[in-house]
C-alpha cells in the first residue's frame, strides 16, 4: 500500500536566504539580471510502522525543506551574489514493501544574480 502526497508549486516563505540578499518575486516573471538554478533532491528515511504515518510524512517533508533552503546557502557561497527560491515541489511516498520507509524528492528553482568572474572562488 503506497501513499502518496502531492505537493506543487510550495514557494519558501521565511528564511530561505538572508533578508539582504532577497529580490521581489513575481510569480511567472524572471527576475532581471538572474539566472534559473534548479536543484533536484532526493532522500530516504525509515519509517516505523507503530506511530501515525501522516505525522512521519510531515517530518520527511520537514527535512526535505530544510535541505532544499540550503540550496540557497550553497549557491551564495559558490557563484552567486544573490539567491531566491522562486519554486519548490516535493512528492512523499510511504512504501511498506521490502521494509518500510518514506521517500521524499522534488526539485528547488533558484533565481540567482551571478558575482562578478573575479569574485568566483
Amino acid at each position: 500500500m503506497t501513499f502518496s502526497v502531492r505537493y506543487l508549486t510550495c514557494i519558501l516563505a521565511l528564511g530561505a536566504v538572508p533578508a539582504s540578499a532577497q529580490q521581489a518575486f513575481v510569480p511567472g516573471v524572471r527576475v532581471p539580471g538572474t539566472i534559473n538554478i534548479q536543484s533536484s533532491l532526493s532522500m530516504t528515511v525509515p519509517a516505523d510502522m507503530s506511530m501515525n504515518p501522516a505525522e512521519q510524512i510531515e517530518v520527511a517533508q520537514k527535512a526535505f525543506y530544510a535541505m532544499a533552503q540550503r540550496q540557497c546557502q550553497l549557491v551564495l557561497d559558490t557563484l552567486g551574489e544573490t539567491c531566491q527560491v522562486t519554486n519548490l515541489t516535493n512528492n512523499a511516498d510511504l512504501n511498506r514493501s521490502g521494509g518500510s520507509f518514506i521517500s521524499v524528492r522534488g526539485t528547488v528553482t533558484m533565481a540567482v544574480k551571478l558575482k562578478n568572474s573575479a569574485q568566483k572562488p
